[in-house]
């Protein structure tokens, strides 16, 4: 994910897949969220912010509202339990 300006929405998502690679749904997922004062949001599947959108396709759209460095990290539970995580910034607009 590339560098975002206050005030964007941010579309995360995730394809999950079984140990055959073939696309498959998890026990639990959810999106945590570290925002750069330390604070985490998570987002499970079933409260709302997080959408499927087929077999083993998830998204959320997630309103970047401080400037800073910010992680993201997908968790799901067995069966196919996994977990990917990056890191992004979010920059003040010019005006």
């Amino acid at each position: 994910m590339s560098d975002w300006i206050a005030g964007q929405v941010a579309r995360f998502s995730v394809a999950l897949t079984d140990a055959s690679d073939i696309a498959a749904d998890p026990g639990a997922l959810a999106l945590r969220l570290k925002k750069p004062d330390g604070s985490v949001i998570t987002h499970a599947y079933g409260g709302g912010a997080v959408l499927k959108d087929g077999t083993g396709a998830y998204h959320a759209d997630i309103a970047l509202d401080v400037c800073g460095a910010w992680a993201w990290r997908w968790e799901s539970a067995a069966p196919n339990a996994g977990a990917d995580q990056a890191t992004f910034f979010v920059q003040k607009s010019h005006t």
